[in-house]
């Protein structure tokens, strides 16, 4: 979330400054400056002599709360990044291409993002009772063993990496599609597998390895036996994948623990919406080829009698910038119903006779101004 927020505060950044826009993937390594590699004092030694643009305002005109949250600090760095160090890795367009309603939508997004921060409040590692299961996991019930954790984000992983080891994990290191050489990170996880054992340490070997699933493949991590699944992918093969580093030829265990930590929901409801889609297509094989030739957005609307923990409102499926898929159900204010995704499923499940009723337009525009692509509408 706060990605998202600090990267809609770079591209109003370069409107109000009257700069380019960097088209490309603005990921949470990238926007923030402490996931780089480099040395931080000689990146921050970089910035304080690069030439900023000459009608770079020093701070903010306006008196304006959004100003003053530490994102437009952020987002100046950023954008000295990205204009300089990593120029290349993004297209560039003028801001002439673009009127002041770019401007007013990002504000307005920013506005939203904020009440969503303001709303969660501070992060209260104390109640993390996942990440306490994670430690008591790898601090204390498997202590002296090698641990490969898995996990589907990048900013989990980081997340991750800094808590283990301010449990007093030690070596320890994460992998993720921006580090320098996965492979070099498995050798030094892995060195006896890798048949690498005189080229790495006792002090440089690892211990723990954290990763994305960049390590999920293609890679000989069988001097460890356990596995550990932080959270579960969507293509539900990566779980086998992941286990198939450890569980090859060369591994000397006699059992591999494979530990997967479940969603609230429960793996059962997880899977619901595979079951809906074989019970569907099993009973009408066409639907299938049906559903494959329809256009990427769908609008639809059905009559629903709401209550008040179920009130009416709007469906909606996003992909975050991870690329993982969501379901959301918000009521006509913009609030949470419900994060369950069997609960969303079961609101929107209907059959192919279910008469449809004509798009609530209100409900249509308040997505658009959000940025939501609204699949399923719930109406009276």
């Amino acid at each position: 979330m706060t990605g998202t927020c600090c990267a809609t505060y770079i591209f109003l950044y370069a409107l109000e400054n009257d700069l380019a826009l960097p088209i490309g993937t603005l990921d949470a390594e990238a926007i923030d400056p402490t996931t780089e590699d480099e040395d931080r004092d000689s990146l921050q030694a970089q910035l304080d002599i690069e030439e900023q643009p000459e009608n770079e305002e020093e701070a903010p005109v306006e008196d304006d709360p959004r100003y003053l949250n530490g994102y437009w600090e952020r987002a100046r760095t950023a954008y000295a990044l990205f204009s300089t160090q990593h120029k290349r890795r993004f297209k560039w367009l003028r801001p002439a291409l673009f009127n002041q309603k770019l401007a007013d939508h990002l504000r307005d997004d920013i506005d939203l993002l904020q009440e969503v921060l303001d709303h969660c409040g501070e992060w209260n590692i104390e109640g993390d009772t996942k990440l306490a299961a994670l430690i008591e996991l790898v601090a204390h019930r498997h202590r002296n063993e090698k641990v490969l954790i898995f996990t589907q984000f990048a900013d989990t992983v980081r997340y991750l990496e800094y808590f283990l080891r301010e449990a007093g994990v030690d070596h320890i290191a994460a992998a993720t599609g921006q580090s320098a050489d996965p492979t070099l990170l498995a050798w030094r996880f892995s060195p006896k597998s890798n048949g690498a054992p005189d080229k790495v340490n006792a002090e440089s070997e690892l211990r723990v390895l954290i990763a994305t699933d960049v390590l999920s493949e293609g890679q000989n991590l069988q001097d460890a036996a356990i596995v550990v699944n932080y959270d579960l992918p969507w293509a539900i093969i990566r779980l086998s994948q992941r286990a198939g580093r450890v569980d090859r030829i060369g591994q000397e265990a006699e059992f591999i623990s494979c530990y997967s930590f479940l969603p609230a929901d429960g793996i059962e409801q997880i899977i619901y919406a595979k079951g809906i889609w074989d019970t569907a297509t099993k009973q009408n094989p066409a639907l299938a080829q049906k559903v494959a030739n329809l256009p990427d957005v769908i609008y639809s609307t059905r009559r629903y009698t709401g209550s008040v923990q179920r009130p009416q409102g709007v469906l909606a499926y996003m992909k975050t910038a991870d690329g993982a898929d969501a379901l959301a159900w918000v009521d006509a204010d913009g609030n949470s119903v419900t994060q369950s995704l069997h609960t969303i499923l079961r609101a929107a499940e209907c059959r192919p006779d279910t008469p449809s009723l004509p798009a609530i337009r209100t409900i249509m525009h308040w997505c658009a101004k959000r940025s939501i692509s609204c699949s399923v509408r719930i109406t009276r």
